[in-house]
């Protein structure tokens, strides 16, 4: 077995160069002094933060405002759902050879341009004059985001591993304070008309672009990564050629394919032939790739060394019920907010607080208890629990429940999703190589965004299902028994499912007093089908409770290694030793 290599700096400090592919393997020195918290680490993290920060604002304020954006285009209602459903869909695709990319082209770059497609697309999507015109700022928009989402694995490899939980914490940290933010402001934008009557979703767009272009700003001034290890010492040619080319052909291609028949088909009807030949081309394509990674290159998009530790299957695991989660609650929970406990677009935002408090404080927890302890496993544990418990008592909402019987389920869930939100990516990225830091975290975002979109379909599926028969079930038992003509009742029960407040009034032998029953009856009706999400989503979580008690512990990974280094041009000593760990890279093996 290799063992690890000592390289002395000019100022005689030891720092050590993991020649093994597995680092579970890696036995050093748990000395402080080989790592310096200096101007340029704190500045490069900060650059990064804002990336981060601008991404995770650019998918949940957008995905948050369709009911806003409804508003200005109640006629395009069929297609507002791939306003959410365009950045998931770039999240998922890109992401699955993101990493191997980066390790070639470099980091910097990467961001960089994601900042700009992302400063780019919510300009178009703020300028939207149609709902296509908003979609295509959103394709953009997912681009950027995508990118921008490589941070997570930037912050992780500039720092011990010891210290990634804390980094990564903060991260997730300011994606709560960007969910908050965002919804609060949309909300207020919408009611106070800020620009135009139903055009104050706009102007999240519009901050959106500042985040994005305050970012680029800050990247192109502060971050500097050292250059990227390249342990065979191959040209930047011969390493394009040696990628990976048809499988990220077969990866994307199938993903994208399956991925748009999902959407697709949760849409319109399962059996047209549209639907069909995406579902069943996307996954032969996609199942063509799994058998090339399989049988085919020995270093493909997932190297065989990503797997040469337990934790990270797990960790795959992990994200793909993650993705379900915190993609479903982002395109429910405001749904039942209106639905059930307030209309006023302020509160909307208000009643989201729990959720996105209970997500920083799950984040701020499991940072700190990694931290310390050094282990994840119980951490990891312990947010699957939540999520499960959290989605159980989501179960029991019904209209005009009070914010009390409200604020635990939902703080329980946010708690769950930073827990996780921390936790699985400082696992993946511990257990793997550290030259595939960036593949490891952006397979786990993809497999997480995989997640996300089936979930999305199933619990629509679910939730339309139920919709469809309990509302018109119990609308016609109570707008009959308030005398409204039984030939009326379909118009009403049309009009209360397009929300076509216009008709309602126009109904032959409607009255206030039929109408008020009737939207009672429809309120609970909503209550008992949204129930049947939640139903589904427990069966999901406690098979991912039971996967996650197989992860090994980590207490021997969290040491004081860092897997890249910055560039540092304000201490020559440092910035001389990371030129030495970058030529023993270029040349080891």
């Amino acid at each position: 077995m290799s063992q690890p290599v000592d390289i002395k700096s000019e100022a005689g400090a030891s720092m050590h160069v993991d020649r093994s592919e597995t680092p579970h393997d890696i036995q050093e020195d748990e000395d402080e002094d080989n790592f310096k918290w200096d101007f340029d680490v704190v500045t490069n993290l900060l650059a990064l933060y804002m990336a981060y920060f601008s991404s995770t604002w650019a998918i949940s304020v957008p995905s948050s405002s369709i009911a806003f954006i409804m508003y200005e285009f109640p006629s395009d209602h069929s297609t507002t759902a791939w306003i959410a459903a365009s950045p998931s869909l770039c999240l998922c695709v890109i992401s699955i050879f993101l990493g191997d990319l980066s390790d070639i082209f470099g980091r910097r770059w990467f961001v960089i341009i994601g900042m700009t497609f992302g400063t780019v697309g919510m300009l178009v999507g703020g300028r939207g004059s149609s709902i296509p015109m908003i979609i295509g700022g959103q394709v953009l928009n997912g681009i950027g985001l995508t990118l921008g989402y490589l941070s997570t694995p930037l912050l992780a490899e500039v720092v011990p591993k010891r210290w990634r939980a804390p980094i990564i914490g903060g991260g997730t940290f300011l994606a709560g304070i960007a969910g908050i933010a965002g919804q609060i402001s949309q909300g207020a934008f919408m009611k106070y008309e800020v620009g135009g009557v139903n055009k104050g979703w706009r102007i999240g767009f519009y901050i959106g672009a500042g985040f994005f272009f305050s970012s680029l700003i800050s990247l192109l001034l502060l971050y500097h990564p050292a250059p990227r290890p390249n342990p065979e010492g191959l040209s930047t040619q011969k390493r394009l050629i040696k990628l990976d080319w048809l499988g990220i052909l077969l990866g994307s291609s199938g993903l994208l394919l399956f991925l748009l028949g999902l959407q697709f088909g949760g849409q319109h009807d399962w059996a047209t032939a549209r639907v069909l030949t995406l579902l069943i081309v996307g996954g032969i394509t996609f199942l063509a790739f799994v058998a090339w990674e399989w049988k085919g290159p020995n270093e493909g998009l997932f190297p065989a060394s990503l797997f040469g530790h337990r934790n990270y299957a797990i960790t795959l695991a992990l994200n793909f019920a993650e993705g379900m989660v915190i993609f479903s609650s982002q395109a429910f929970l405001p749904q039942i907010i209106v639905a059930l406990l307030s209309d006023d677009l302020v509160l909307t935002g208000v009643y989201n607080l729990p959720n996105a408090a209970g997500a920083m404080v799950g984040a701020v927890t499991a940072a700190a208890v990694a931290a310390k302890t050094r282990e994840a496993k119980s951490i990891a544990i312990t947010g699957i629990a939540t999520l499960t418990l959290g989605g159980g008592l989501m179960a029991i909402m019904k209209p005009g429940i009070n914010f009390a019987a409200w604020f635990f389920p939902t703080a329980l869930i946010g708690v769950g999703i930073g827990t996780l939100g921390v936790v699985i990516p400082v696992i993946s990225s511990i257990c793997t190589p550290n030259r595939y830091i960036a593949t490891s975290v952006a397979v786990g975002t993809s497999i997480r965004g995989l997640g996300g979109a089936i979930g999305i379909v199933i619990f629509s599926q679910i939730w339309t299902s139920k919709l469809l028969v309990i509302l018109p079930a119990k609308v016609s038992r109570v707008a009959a028994a308030a005398g409204l003509p039984r030939s009326s009742i379909p118009q009403l029960i049309a009009a209360l499912m397009n929300h076509d407040t216009k008709s309602l009034q126009q109904i032959p032998g409607v009255t206030p007093q039929i109408l008020e029953a009737a939207e009672h009856a429809m309120a609970q009706a909503y209550s008992d089908s949204f129930r049947f999400i939640w139903y589904a989503l427990i069966p999901f979580a406690a098979i991912t409770l039971l996967v996650s008690l197989f992860l090994k512990t980590t207490r021997e990974q969290m040491n004081m290694q860092v897997a890249a280094p910055v560039l540092h041009r304000h201490s020559a000593h440092l910035d001389t030793e990371a030129k030495k760990l970058e030529d023993h890279d270029s040349v080891r093996q």
